[in-house]
């Protein structure tokens, strides 16, 4: 299918309109101003430093737009096609309402300077003729409009011949008694900057050039080197002719009293104010019909007309917002927010080169390479001059993306092409875990890497909830369900994204993995022995009890597996909900059953500090609970105890249990824990009945069945194994 809008070239259409935006007001009312605020070296400097942006950000884009064809909208399908389209329309909405309100500045500019020539005409009815005048130019043919724009470059280049010209005098200097008031380098840098920020008119009309890569990449880098020579020279010629640095400063028409005719740049400046107009005329309807294009706003507000597809309801749309912006009068307090946007477009259009250039997908082939450092480079200074200028309109302006970025990421938009995000997060996980693997474990930065053998979620929910309760923002959860070897591998793929559905409506951040196997015990168990990637490997299982799909022995060898894994092992008894017991249950309490002197007591502390900073358990409240069984010197341990526990910092309560008449523990705890609402507590792995009188396997498999057993005393309750090689009381105890 053939391209549809028009196909201009690199002079008409990205050149012509950069120049002559980057060549306007700025430099012919306020350039003597910079010179006698701070003299010529510094100013020398403040152009060099604010060309740099621009020729950074137009290198970057440079090697995004050889990369990869380029369609309408500018900045915006630039950023939304690397960054995402969350991305696009965080700066493609305000950046259309910046290049729409632009026009009212522009023309704004353009009648006051008229009605300081001609007094005796009203500023907004000169403004409002201007803008009806450019908006009939524009809505029938963006051709003819362009076409204009060569005979305003045309009075641009003339007066700038008038001015090196000059008429040969050296100019008065002001009277006496004229008081100078400067500003520091800093405040007057941020006066200058807007007027290298040109480029965007160029960029704005990707979508009607005949060779984008080539046009932007060329006509752009064009605008900014000869921008900047222009831009060197002017005040090394006002320095020479006027001497006296408070004639620069009491005069905004200096250029016009140093040219050879002085008629010239007053037609220039005209040109310039009109030509910035125009070209914002141009860009703006067409970021917004690249934005319904992509459905971020309705279809029918980008539809275009004619042969080459004009947005004239954009253009419409745009005509009134910028007659509102003239009619409201001072739009001062809004002008830092609408530059910021700008900047912003430009920092993102280098990050996209940037990271592009650091991924270095096998898709990222530029015809005009920008290393990854240069782009990286020109993002920070964008960044770092949008707080330079204004740091309140820098506030507001990542504010209001921010809230365009969460809108359409709430819409949950598809877009019909690939972007660098995945690319990203791929080149962060894989700097990160080759920097991980080479770390050796600390206790502090332990986190729960759980993977639940729940089968389907709908159910075993207990399992999964319990998982999130650990996890979630502090590790990884994986759901595992194993299948039959005979299920097809469409039927598994079915499956997975039902389970991964099921999760995502309930709010669960989750891996999923299904496995085909002969059995349980052999699926899972091999899982355990393979799953993972390098250092993300799984340090804790979470089971519930033996159903009567497995034996006890076949259970038992998942056991003995995470052991020899040396995965930590959490096996939960569902709650008591449907034996009518929750009307007893004290819903806010967590028992957690601690024996200092067992390997699982860190472990049993961090579980439950986990589940009591969960969003679930959020109202409930800790109770740790011991057993004595040496009374002598009981109230030194209980102090000890105490101690030890608010050096936890835990904020738990304490229960201390006396067992003067040695009665089994397990009485105790079931008696007590009987109407808490969740129960920790430890049991001993294999390795500990290795030396049992009886065979190993039969004593652990009395003594488990026999916790298994007590356990369904409990209304929620689940049995703890710490195998993993961590100090897990280090977590708590210095």
């Amino acid at each position: 299918m053939a391209k549809k809008g028009y196909s201009f070239g690199t002079f008409k259409g990205v050149f012509v309109p950069s120049i002559l935006t980057i060549l306007g007001v700025i430099m012919y009312m306020r350039f003597g101003w910079v010179l006698g605020c701070t003299g010529l070296a510094a100013t020398l400097l403040i152009v060099t430093i604010a060309t740099s942006v621009t020729l950074l950000t137009s290198l970057s884009l440079a090697a995004l737009v050889t990369n990869s064809p380029v369609g309408g909208g500018g900045a915006y399908y630039i950023i939304s096609r690397s960054l995402g389209i969350e991305a696009g329309s965080a700066i493609g909405l305000p950046l259309y309402c910046a290049q729409t309100l632009g026009i009212a500045f522009y023309i704004s500019g353009f009648a006051e300077s008229v009605s300081l020539m001609l007094p005796f005409l009203n500023v907004k009815i000169i403004a409002v003729v201007t803008l009806a005048a450019i908006t009939l130019l524009v809505f029938f043919s963006a051709d003819f409009a362009l076409k204009t724009q060569y005979i305003i470059l045309t009075l641009i280049t003339l007066s700038l011949v008038s001015f090196f010209l000059g008429n040969g005098d050296r100019l008065p200097p002001p009277p006496e008694d004229f008081v100078m008031k400067t500003l520091p380098f800093w405040a007057v840098f941020a006066v200058f900057f807007p007027a290298v920020t040109g480029i965007e008119a160029g960029l704005g009309m990707s979508g009607d050039l005949k060779n984008p890569g080539r046009s932007l990449t060329w006509g752009t880098l064009g605008a900014v080197v000869i921008s900047y020579g222009v831009y060197m020279a002017v005040p090394l010629l006002m320095n020479r002719y006027v001497p006296d640095r408070r004639m620069l400063l009491s005069n905004s028409l200096i250029m016009s009293d140093i040219a050879r005719w002085k008629w010239a740049v007053i037609a220039g400046l005209w040109g310039a104010t009109i030509s910035s107009a125009v070209g914002s005329l141009l860009t703006a309807p067409r970021t917004m019909q690249a934005i319904a294009a992509d459905r971020i706003i309705p279809r029918f507000l980008g539809k275009g007309f004619g042969e080459n597809n004009d947005p004239r309801i954009a253009t419409t749309i745009s005509f009134c917002i910028a007659l509102a912006g003239i009619l409201l009068g001072d739009l001062n307090l809004i002008a830092p927010v609408l530059s910021m946007f700008f900047l912003t477009s430009y920092g993102l259009i280098n990050v996209s080169a940037a990271f592009e250039g650091i991924i270095g997908s096998p898709w990222w082939r530029p015809t005009f390479r920008t290393p990854w450092l240069v782009s990286a480079i020109g993002a920070f200074i964008c960044f770092a001059a949008m707080f330079m200028i204004n740091a309140g309109a820098s506030f507001i302006a990542i504010f209001l993306s921010a809230c365009f970025y969460l809108f359409t990421r709430h819409r949950r938009l598809k877009a019909h092409w690939g972007d660098a995000k995945a690319g990203i997060l791929m080149w962060l996980i894989q700097t990160a875990v080759y920097k991980l693997a080479r770390k050796k474990p600390d206790e502090r930065t332990w986190r729960p890497n759980i993977i639940v053998f729940s089968g389907a979620p709908s159910s075993r929910w207990y399992l999964v909830s319990l998982a999130d309760a650990l996890s979630r923002g502090r590790g990884m959860m994986t759901i595992v369900s194993i299948v039959s070897q005979s299920i097809s591998k469409e039927r598994t793929g079915q499956l997975r994204e039902s389970i991964r559905s099921y999760l995502d409506q309930r709010g669960v951040e989750s891996l999923v993995k299904i496995y085909s196997s002969s059995s349980f015990t052999k699926g899972a168990t091999t899982l355990l022995r393979t799953y993972g990637f390098g250092p993300l490997v799984p340090n804790t299982v979470l089971m519930g009890d033996p159903s009567e799909e497995l034996t006890p022995d076949s259970y038992l060898d998942v056991v003995h597996a995470a052991a020899e894994e040396r995965c930590n092992l959490i096996i939960v008894k569902e709650d008591g909900r449907k034996d009518n017991r929750e009307e007893k249950t004290d819903r806010r309490r967590i028992d957690i059953w601690w024996d200092q002197e067992s390997e699982n007591a860190g472990l049993l502390l961090a579980l439950g500090f986990l589940m009591n900073s969960s969003r679930h358990w959020s109202r409930s409240y800790l109770m740790v609970h011991t057993i004595l069984t040496d009374t002598n010197g009981e109230k030194d341990i209980e102090k000890r105890i105490r101690a030890t526990v608010r050096k936890m910092r835990l904020g738990a309560h304490i229960r201390i249990h006396e067992n003067k008449e040695s009665r089994p523990h397990w009485n105790i705890i079931t008696e007590t824990s009987a109407d808490a609402a969740f129960v920790l507590l430890g049991i001993h792995s294999p390795a500990a009945h290795v030396h049992a009188e009886t065979p190993p396997s039969l004593a652990y498999k009395d003594y488990f069945d026999g916790i298994i057993d007590r356990m369904q005393k409990l209304y929620a309750a689940a049995a703890v194994m710490a195998h993993e090689q961590i100090d897990f009381e280090s977590l708590f105890i210095e």
